[in-house]
């Protein structure tokens, strides 16, 4: 709800211009409230609200990460042990993603680059083995959290090696709700990519194709990415997956759980790639890494970025052609700052008015 001072403003006929209502948003950034609504943004364009449902398997991560059996005993003395570790990793990697959104927009450099390519970030004792080596502890600005269910965490700020992670993409949250339970799902990360970064639907699989996905076993014999061009490299498969496959083989250095990883079944990871989205805008890359660079400076992804928030922040659907929307994202391609671009959208024509009878 609006505070006292906005209520004011309004009685007072004080929001009439833009330059009014720009000194009411900027007033307004500087609230906590602000913090918490772009923070709600995120996890709703980002999907990890979420993170609830990520089910990565114990037989794959128990003994990898967290030293315990593959399988629970069978006196069922440790059937829970593995259920109260995803609650704690869960909790932990939707605290690492706010406060990454957060410190990033409002505290560090406050653009769309910074959140899609920054290597800072936090962890706590439940994420930290996804990490693994070369992570720099920075001292100082611990988050500590804890809750009615039992969940204590301290999250630390840290520094990650610039070639394993780049801002939200990598960030476990994110990987870990495209993926299986044992392995990652480059089709799930594909598929992502196109639809939240480039605002591009691809619809629906054709009835079933879930049935001929690679399985999702431990006893596998080759890559991951092999498993997948095999059942999705001919036939009616093709047409589709050869667009949606190569963004999420970028991602390929990263378990489902968002682990870092340099080898898939003892065997060297393969995550370069190209493709092409509608708006002619082509990406060709050899990493993760090198990929979330490119989208940072993509055309077609900025305007995406910046249409997602102009209809989170109307509650419509707008059409991409609308001047408004056009001058919006224009501003954000010369900017890249995420403040102003809610300004913008603010003092725009669509947020200030609604069409009469």
């Amino acid at each position: 709800m609006p505070d006292p001072t906005l209520f004011a403003a309004a009685a007072q006929g004080e929001l009439r211009t833009k330059e009014q209502i720009e000194t009411q948003v900027l007033r307004m950034l500087n609230d906590q409230k602000a913090r918490d609504a772009i923070i709600h943004f995120h996890n709703q364009w980002l999907g990890t609200k979420n993170m609830n449902h990520i089910s990565p398997a114990r037989r794959a991560y128990g003994p990898t990460y967290y030293n315990i059996s593959a399988e629970p005993a069978l006196d069922t003395s440790d059937d829970f042990v593995w259920p109260t570790i995803l609650l704690d990793v869960r909790k932990s990697m939707e605290l690492e993603t706010n406060l990454f959104v957060e410190r990033t927009i409002f505290d560090g450099a406050g653009t769309f680059t910074a959140l899609l390519t920054d290597n800072h970030g936090y962890l706590s004792d439940a994420t930290a083995p996804l990490y693994g080596n070369g992570v720099t502890e920075l001292g100082g600005g611990s988050v500590s959290y804890s809750d009615e269910n039992g969940i204590s965490l301290t999250l630390r700020p840290v520094e990650f090696p610039a070639e394993q992670r780049a801002g939200v993409l990598t960030l476990p949250s994110v990987l870990a709700l495209h993926a299986h339970p044992v392995h990652p799902a480059p089709v799930l990360r594909g598929k992502f990519i196109f639809n939240q970064l480039g605002c591009q639907p691809l619809g629906s699989p054709p009835p079933g194709a879930e049935e001929q996905a690679p399985p999702d076993s431990l006893d596998a014999q080759t890559t991951n990415r092999e498993r997948t061009e095999a059942v999705t490299g001919s036939g009616s498969c093709a047409a589709c997956h050869d667009v949606i496959n190569p963004p999420g083989f970028a991602f390929e250095n990263f378990d489902s759980m968002g682990g870092w990883r340099t080898l898939d079944n003892e065997l060297p990871i393969d995550a370069s790639g190209s493709f092409r989205l509608s708006g002619g805008e082509e990406f060709v890359f050899n990493n993760a890494i090198e990929l979330a660079h490119q989208l940072a400076n993509s055309t077609q992804v900025r305007d995406c970025y910046s249409l997602h928030w102009a209809q989170y922040a109307t509650g419509s659907t707008l059409n991409t052609s609308h001047p408004s929307v056009t001058d919006i994202q224009a501003q954000f391609q010369q900017d890249d700052n995420i403040q102003n671009l809610l300004l913008s959208i603010a003092t725009s024509d669509i947020f200030r008015y609604r069409r009469g009878e």
